[in-house]
């Protein structure tokens, strides 16, 4: 089977455990569509298992990106999954141009399959001072337009074909259309009407000598399209029947030899068969929930044809439904929402926004993954002509893709996230093993972590910190290496393939452009008057230093200023003793009394940094010194002993106060952004309703994590029509998303 990973070889070889074979996949969801330049953009991102109903835990890391149509990462970000999930935001710089953007998020472990698999989400940004703040028109389209897409992506000669399009307006939207298929001796071989959104099929056996056109007459010209032509395949696929027990496909072409294989929408191998007489019927019990791609191969291994199909839409639970308890309120009134027949869906949020700042639905562009659209909104377009698996072969299938070298495999980060890279001699440019690195975070407490590199100079270090701080990692040398020249290359955690990112065009009409500018008054209104929408929930890795609590902590405020560090360990630090021999200087701290004394150097922070020159220390300067602490026993750190340790921390924790050698390798890092909590306006409790602030929330709602199925919120004091958005996750391990709108008068 062709999609046999080398994941599966490494799992096994190593003896780890079945989870880590799971392919993990994310749902990404934002408070909105639209946003304003230098907003915040609330973010959801759940973890599970794909095509299963049930969450992953495999990586405790997500990382999240936003790019722009150049295919560049405009800003990127990095969140500590908690529980299979991530609820925080981040803001929008600024700088950016109006345009579209996609966010797509990820995790180490999907790096390891084709990223064409991660989670994305479109979003339109609109940056009011910005020159070409708006596109130069506002259509998608010059008149009305048919998109085609034929079955498998291919036209065969001599066989029956399965024909889709869509039409659409200038603006992108769905159109009800009569069209009419002809041949190139005007004979009209089918009259075909699109449905409410746009979509109509046709059969047809093309002739390879013959051209063949669909014509239909727009509000502003009679149009003659050529499809068809030229028949570009000797052999394709199309899905002939499906069945109460089983599906069947065919492949098309004369004197076919190969087999189909069937893998879910993340690439993962669910059955591999042979051909009997062309056709390949599969047993739907066989068959797991979601979408499901079929892949047709000869047997020299050549991909002939693909598509996308699902088989358990009838098995659908009911509909969905939000209600309210009226279409009109007004101004800061409380709206109650009930949800009915939500339990088919986990993992609910729900977002209430101003119904422009939502996109409309529009053209099924070429995307790699049906997961990627709402599977509501897929069988909302569907009619008793155009069936779901009918609309599935719009979807472009991702080609397979397998890691063929361990140097390509990428570890789930299960436990923080990693920093690796390679220790190289800087003299030989050759990877270095054998040798321990420390990695230190510069800050008001020490954190740090141990890792020795491997037989390719690889390192790898696990870190657990929030913000962006400074690192500093040097090896952990004894005092027999001096000398030692060597250059250290730290690994990127961002994926840096962006050829398969899609991004449409950027346009707008007149109505929305109006409703972003009616949006732009209202964020400037909010941020004068400190309109404030979240909290910091959570910020770890800034508490206690890796050796927990100290024997001693001496505040240097609370004594008499002494004019060097020499004097304050001299007089003011208990245990501690500054030896000089030969020129050189040491630090010598005493054990307690009472237990047999050992050997054992003593470990040197400033800042959180390891110091392994004590002259380097005695260039700090005693008015810059905060605090020192001491542990007077030896100490030992992952298998290595430290010694005892004295650490000393200046007022501005920045390590500012030191001048390294060029060869420290130290630079800022920004570890996980944190997490937040969007607090909703409430005009029940009376210290708001004193309050004449204005009130112009773009955003009235937004609750990632809706455990019941009612909810309330406050209306704003601007007016106009809005949308509540409740998206979950069903049990085909696909997203769908349910929309309802009012009017605020």
């Amino acid at each position: 089977m062709r999609f046999f990973k080398l994941l599966t070889c490494i799992a096994i070889s190593l003896c780890y455990s079945v989870i880590l074979y799971a392919q993990e996949s994310i749902d990404i969801r934002t408070d909105r569509d639209y946003y304003i330049a230098g907003e915040s953009v609330w973010l959801k991102l759940d973890f599970f298992v794909e095509g299963e109903f049930k969450d992953t835990s495999i990586s405790n890391v997500a990382y999240v990106e936003v790019l722009n149509k150049y295919k560049n990462p405009v800003l990127r970000k990095t969140f500590h999954v908690n529980a299979g999930k991530v609820e925080s935001q981040f803001v929008l710089p600024d700088s950016i141009k109006s345009g579209n953007y996609q966010i797509r998020a990820y995790s180490s472990w999907m790096k390891n399959y084709n990223s064409k698999f991660y989670a994305r989400k479109s979003i339109s940004v609109v940056n009011p001072f910005k020159s070409g703040k708006y596109p130069k028109t506002e259509f998608a389209f010059v008149d009305d337009t048919v998109i085609f897409y034929p079955e498998g992506g291919a036209w065969i000669a001599e066989h029956e074909n399965q024909v889709l399009f869509q039409v659409v307006d200038k603006h992108g939207l769905p159109k009800e259309l009569e069209t009419y298929l002809t041949n190139q001796y005007d004979d009209t071989l089918d009259v075909v009407k699109t449905n409410a959104s746009g979509y109509a099929k046709v059969h047809i056996k093309p002739l390879e000598s013959v051209r063949y056109y669909i014509s239909y007459s727009s509000d502003s010209l009679s149009f003659s399209q050529e499809i068809l032509m030229p028949v570009i395949s000797k052999y394709g696929i199309r899905l002939k029947n499906i069945n109460a027990s089983s599906v069947v496909f065919e492949a098309l072409g004369n004197d076919f030899r190969g087999y189909l294989d069937v893998v879910n929408s993340k690439g993962d191998s669910i059955t591999s068969i042979r051909s009997r007489n062309n056709l390949f019927e599969l047993n739907k019990r066989g068959l797991p929930m979601g979408y499901l791609c079929a892949y047709l191969y000869n047997d020299n291994d050549t991909l002939l044809g693909a598509r996308y199909f699902t088989v358990k839409d009838e098995e659908r639970s009911k509909k969905l439904e939000i209600k309210i308890t009226d279409n009109g309120f007004i101004c800061r009134e409380g709206v109650e929402v009930t949800i009915e027949n939500a339990r088919q869906l986990k993992q609910k949020s729900v977002s209430v926004v101003q119904k422009e700042l939502v996109h409309q639905s529009s053209v099924i562009q070429n995307i790699y993954s049906p997961n990627a659209i709402s599977y509501n909104l897929l069988t909302s377009w569907t009619s008793n002509e155009v069936g779901l698996n009918d609309l599935l072969q719009c979807f472009r299938v991702i080609n397979p893709v397998n890691i063929t070298t361990f140097e390509d495999f990428h570890w789930p980060e299960v436990d923080g996230q990693y920093l690796s890279g390679t220790l190289i001699d800087a003299e030989s440019n050759k990877a270095i093993e054998g040798v321990s690195l420390i990695l230190n975070v510069v800050g008001s407490t020490s954190q740090m972590d141990i890792a020795t590199t491997d037989s390719l100079g690889k390192f790898r270090f696990v870190v657990n910190q929030f913000g962006e701080k400074e690192i500093v990692i040097q090896p952990l040398l004894t005092q027999n290496a001096d000398g030692f020249k060597y250059i250290i290359e730290l690994d990127e955690n961002y994926c840096n393939v962006f050829k398969d990112v899609s991004i449409s065009r950027f346009h707008m009409t007149k109505e929305k452009a109006n409703a972003i500018n009616s949006a732009f008054v209202n964020m400037q209104v909010n941020s004068v008057y400190s309109v404030v929408n979240s909290i910091v929930k959570n910020e770890k890795g800034i508490g206690v230093s890796f050796y927990n609590f100290p024997e001693y902590t001496i505040p240097i405020s609370k004594y008499i200023e002494l004019s060097s560090i020499e004097e304050i360990i001299k007089e003011i630090v208990p245990l501690v003793f500054l030896q000089k021999k030969k020129g050189e200087y040491s630090i010598y701290i005493e054990e307690p009394e009472g237990i047999n004394k050992s050997e054992g150097g003593t470990f040197i922070l400033v800042d959180g940094v390891y110091i392994k020159d004590v002259d380097k220390l005695l260039q700090v300067q005693a008015e810059d010194v905060e605090r020192i602490e001491v542990i007077n026993l030896n100490y030992y750190y992952k298998g290595h002993e430290l010694g005892r340790i004295l650490s000393v921390y200046t007022k501005k924790n920045d390590l500012s106060t030191l001048v390294f050698d060029d060869q420290i390798f130290r630079q800022s890092h920004d570890f996980f952004s944190g997490d937040y909590s969007f607090l909703a306006t409430d005009y029940s409790k009376e210290d708001v309703n004193k309050k004449h602030l204005p009130d112009y929330r773009n955003v009235l709602y937004w609750n990632p994590r809706l455990e019941e199925d009612k909810f309330s919120f406050y209306t704003s004091d601007h007016k106009g029509n809005y949308t509540i958005v409740v998206e979950g996750i069903n049990a085909h391990g696909v997203a769908e998303r349910y929309e309802k709108s009012f009017q605020v008068e």
